[in-house]
């Protein structure tokens, strides 16, 4: 079978079908024999089963020619069909008379069909009508409109069809084993896989043993550079004198005898260097930090002394507090005062070069202490004070004014004007 001709597109996959009992092998060739080996390989299809009934199964193929134009079967299904009976609906009376007897053999479906008037389609486009059945629009006899079918053809109303079955299938993966020239067995490439994670582990454990080799050289440069300039101040003359030597020893024992040795001895060596180093870093920050660390808390002392002084000159804004409160925060403030001295007057007695009797970590969490015992008390709100209700007068009902009643004169006059209403003003007239 010629499978991909001389010059067909690429890459390209097509599907083959075989049928067999058991496991089978596709040969893979080219059809050029000029080539000095035609073989590409052998691919065995394996776990291949007959059917129930005994036949061959139906197998699925994919082979397929990669971008780079290799040749390989990329995957084999078998295809199991299911047989499955459902039952068919009784045949609803048409909704026109000429409509078409149902095609023999064709695929019913459990769902309703909607049916417009005309005669239903297979909409599967299956199988030709049954023998004797009329075709809707059929040349050969044109039966009245009233039957819609031959005579003694069409199934006879309330008769019912026995249950027909659908065809399901069902695939089934099948390992495809590949033994292709010039390629390494499994096996092969397990221990080629095997043999380049040894080589990356060494290459690592390799990377980690020059990183540590590299730390000690880094240390042993900077430190023997900073005792002998900006950390001089912070070690005295003798242990500088110690160290350098240390330091020098150590040097010439990573271009000697430490030139091959493991990742722990260079570990090791670190530590035993930054015993003596570290604590002379750890004095020249602490003397870069102590002064502002003493100047925080000395602010905060001075912050709630503010306060106090405030209280006692009757502020408004802590008029709420109590005096027992304010005591406590004057308590509060002179025990961190008196803290803040003793821990100054301590520094002041040591030299630089003298590990100090505390951290400035302990000056800022005596300050943090200090806040959080006096601010709950100097920020405490004010009680609300809830303003007096107002209250409304009671509504007096509203008495109608008098009707004013009408004088003699008024009746009189006969004028038509209601009660209260003004006399007429008197009219000067000129008389000749």
């Amino acid at each position: 079978m010629d499978v991909f001709p001389a010059r067909h597109p690429y890459p390209h996959s097509k599907m083959l079908s075989f049928y067999r009992r058991e496991p089978f092998f596709i040969q893979a060739q080219y059809a050029d024999k000029g080539h000095v080996n035609s073989d590409l390989g052998t691919f065995t299809v394996n776990k291949v089963v007959p059917t129930a009934e005994g036949e061959a199964s139906k197998i699925k193929v994919k082979v397929r020619v990669n971008i780079h134009g290799i040749f390989s079967v990329s995957s084999a299904v078998l295809v199991e069909k299911l047989a499955q009976e459902e039952e068919v609906a009784a045949e609803a009376p048409a909704a026109t008379e000429g409509a078409a007897a149902p095609a023999a053999g064709a695929e019913t479906s459990s769902e309703p069909m909607d049916v417009d008037g005309s005669a239903a389609s297979n909409t599967d486009g299956a199988a030709p009508a049954a023998e004797g059945a009329a075709s809707n629009g059929a040349a050969e006899g044109d039966a009245p409109k009233k039957n819609g079918a031959a005579e003694g053809d069409a199934p006879k109303k309330g008769d019912s069809e026995p249950p027909k079955k659908k065809v399901k299938v069902r695939s089934h993966d099948l390992p495809v084993e590949a033994q292709v020239l010039g390629r390494s067995t499994q096996d092969a490439l397990a221990r080629l896989v095997e043999c380049e994670n040894e080589m990356i582990s060494q290459d690592r454990l390799e990377k980690e043993r020059a990183d540590a080799k590299n730390a000690v050289e880094e240390y042993v440069y900077e430190m023997r550079d900073k005792i002998s300039s900006q950390l001089s101040q912070f070690v005295s003359e003798q242990q500088q004198e110690q160290f350098s030597a240390v330091l020098t020893a150590m040097e010439d024992w990573l271009y000697e005898d430490g030139e091959d040795v493991s990742r722990q001895v260079y570990v090791d060596k670190l530590a035993e260097l930054q015993k003596t180093g570290e604590p002379i870093k750890m004095r020249a920050r602490e003397f870069e930090e102590r002064p502002g660390a003493f100047d925080t808390l000395g602010k905060t002392i001075v912050h709630f002394r503010k306060i106090v002084d405030r209280y006692a000159q009757k502020d408004e804004q802590y008029a709420h507090l109590t005096d027992d409160e304010m005591k406590s925060v004057s308590g509060h403030l002179e025990n961190k005062q008196q803290w803040l001295h003793v821990r100054m007057a301590d520094i002041a007695k040591i030299n630089k070069f003298d590990n100090p009797p505390f951290l400035a970590s302990a000056i800022h969490s005596e300050r943090a202490a200090l806040e959080n015992l006096c601010n709950p008390i100097v920020n405490k709100p004010k009680p609300k004070v809830e303003p007096p209700k107002e209250t409304k007068p009671a509504e007096q009902p509203a008495t109608a004014a008098p009707e004013a009643e009408a004088t003699p004169e008024d009746q009189g006059n006969g004028s038509g004007a209601g009660a209260g209403a003004a006399p007429p003003e008197p009219m000067d007239v000129d008389l000749d």
